[in-house]
């Protein structure tokens, strides 16, 4: 029992551990004048928007840009971040814990 309560530890330890390093990566994408930033927790740190596409008759163009720019920058990003965990623990700075002796 107490061996699954620290594996569970462990594993809150390495979740915490990974949230800190991947929060440091950012991905940025541009579509039409317009950017999104986006973290390695998929958080939004900036958006920055074409003043063009931000008039009312441009209320469509402006959707599909955003709709744009958001859908392929968290792509961008989890890519990203897959790409840098398996780096992450390739160096040894990240192990994830075997989750099959938990259930």
């Amino acid at each position: 029992m107490f061996s699954k309560l620290k594996q569970i530890k462990d594993l809150r330890d390495q979740a915490k551990k990974m949230e800190t390093l991947l929060s440091a990566e950012k991905v940025s994408y541009s579509h039409k004048g317009c950017t999104v930033e986006i973290d390695g927790t998929f958080r939004v740190t900036k958006l920055s928007l074409n003043e063009e596409i931000l008039s009312p008759l441009k209320k469509e163009d402006a959707e599909k840009v955003i709709s744009e720019l958001m859908s392929e920058g968290i792509k961008n990003a989890q890519q990203r971040i897959a790409k840098r965990m398996q780096e992450l623990q390739k160096s040894g700075e990240i192990q994830l814990p075997d989750l099959s002796s938990l259930s």
